[in-house]
């Protein structure tokens, strides 16, 4: 995936900016999330009555993840190749896993690194852990307020303006 930083302004405090946007989507569910190419993952988020159809927040994973609940991996970002189907079986996977009802958001949590936990309902954690200093790890595209990249270990926001 390709971002134009020239509108974005560095974070200097990764954890603390992190924890704070992702906040915003504590109460919210996590509606579906489907593949586009081998690396780019997106997870869509939204308020409890949108489908997935209307969802407009979301998170652009590039980095490794994972989704467990309790001490077992249900899936994860290197199971690509493992499934058969690839990219559809994944879907499906985690279309299974949400549910028609989506799961909602608990809580969030950071690192310093830009790495960050998702605490879902019925004990499932989405887990962002990148893995590189010097690719695009994730993007987080709130279009009401800001986005949110972490490229080549930078964390970078931009507001975005209203309509």
């Amino acid at each position: 995936m390709r971002v134009d930083l020239s509108q974005y302004v560095r974070v200097e405090d990764k954890s603390k900016e992190l924890q704070r946007s992702l906040s915003t989507l504590i109460g919210l569910k996590l509606v579906s999330a489907r593949v586009f190419a081998a690396s780019t993952w997106h997870f869509y988020f939204g308020p409890q009555s949108v489908s997935s159809d209307h969802c407009n927040i979301y998170l652009a994973v590039e980095c490794p993840w994972r989704i467990h609940q309790d001490d077992f991996i249900k899936i994860g970002s290197e199971d690509y190749d493992e499934l058969e189907g690839s990219s559809e079986r994944q879907s499906q996977v985690i279309r299974a896993l949400i549910g028609e009802d989506g799961l909602f958001v608990e809580s969030v949590a950071a690192d310093s690194l830009g790495g960050f936990t998702v605490g879902l309902s019925d004990r499932y954690v989405l887990d962002i852990f990148p893995a590189s200093d010097n690719e695009m790890e994730w993007l987080f595209r709130n279009p009401s307020a800001f986005n949110l990249i972490l490229m080549s270990g930078e964390l970078s926001k931009r507001r975005n303006l209203p309509h």
